[in-house]
This record gives C-alpha cells, structure tokens and sequence, in this order.
C-alpha cells in the first residue's frame, strides 16, 4: 500500500476540514496509508466540527495556538507542504496530496510565493511543474457539485497562466503609434 504525505492546509482556513473529510471516507481510507504532516490539536478541532473519526499518523510540526495570526498561519501552511514534499524526497512517502492553502497569508511572510505548484517545482529543482486532478467522482458529493468545484478549480488555476502568456505576447510585440483622430475631410 501506498503511502501518501499529505499536508494539512491552512489552519485558519478549509485545509483541515477537507483533510479529514476525506479521511473520513472509506474508499480513501482503504486506498493508501496517509500521513498528514500538521498540527494535531487543528485537525481535533476540524474532525470534531465535521462529526467524523481522527484515524491517520499525524507529523506534527511546530506549536500552533488554537486562533493563529494569519501571517503564523501561512508560514505554518507552507511549513507543511515543504515537511511533507521533504518526505516524499527522501523516500518516507510514495506520493503528495497538498491540502488548500491560503497564497494571500502565505505570501505575507514568503517573498515571491505564487502558488504550491511553483513553490515545490522551485524546491525540487523540476523544470516543468504541474496540478494532477482525478477525474473520476469517489467523493459522495453530488455529481453537479463535483462538476462544478473541478470546473472553478480549473478555471481558477489556469486563468493566470493564460493572462501570463497573453501579457509576455503583448509585451514582446511592437507598438505603433495609432491616431484616433477623425481624418480631416
């Protein structure tokens, strides 16, 4: 069986509930040995708010108090990714699964932050880096609800890096001066 080092997100945001929600389901329970690289007293929190079993090996990292500054909250998010991704490169774990984040609070405490993708892409030294979703629905949710989360979440992750290559596009092309004065007659 697989393991998977997971990170637990942003603890002032959705990471941890969706952390154990799907630890919650069988289907990923039985599928891998999951270890979520975090805070302990977070994802208590989290289960108990979701009314569902806290069953995982959980690395716990630093000290979190129970409300955090946001800016101690994203260091904390990154913390995690960077604990859990350093698991997977020195062979504790098979796979990554990153939890939400918030880039807003992570950005507040790390120069340059655009997104996890990049940040691990950066760490790993790879030349080309990635987002992997399933597509196949094992989540119980309902079938318009999953279609519609996947399609924002594609949207939303993507639209960057067409307004990127469209700005280099525009960047790189000459302008010409153009008059939009009417020709006079």
């Amino acid at each position: 069986m697989v393991r998977i080092a997971v990170s637990m997100g942003d603890p002032l945001g959705i990471g941890p509930e969706v952390v154990v929600a799907a630890l919650a389901t069988p289907t990923v329970r039985n599928a891998a040995e999951i270890v979520v690289h975090g805070d302990a007293r977070t994802l208590q929190r989290a289960a108990a708010l979701r009314g569902v079993p806290l069953e995982c090996e959980i690395v716990q990292i630093g000290s979190l108090e129970p409300d955090p500054a946001p800016r101690e909250a994203g260091a904390s998010a990154l913390e995690y990714v960077r604990r859990a991704a350093r698991a997977c490169m020195d062979g504790r774990a098979g796979a990554l699964c990153t939890a939400p984040l918030s880039k807003q609070r992570v950005a507040a405490g790390e120069r340059g932050f655009v997104g996890h993708t990049e940040y691990l892409a950066a760490m790993t030294g790879a030349r080309v880096a990635m987002t992997m979703l399933p597509l196949g629905n094992s989540t119980g949710m309902s079938e318009w609800r999953y279609t519609f989360l996947r399609n924002c979440f594609f949207a939303g992750s993507h639209l960057s890096l067409v307004l990127n290559r469209l700005y280099a596009k525009i960047a790189s092309t000459k302008t010409r001066k153009r008059s939009y004065a009417r020709p006079t007659p």
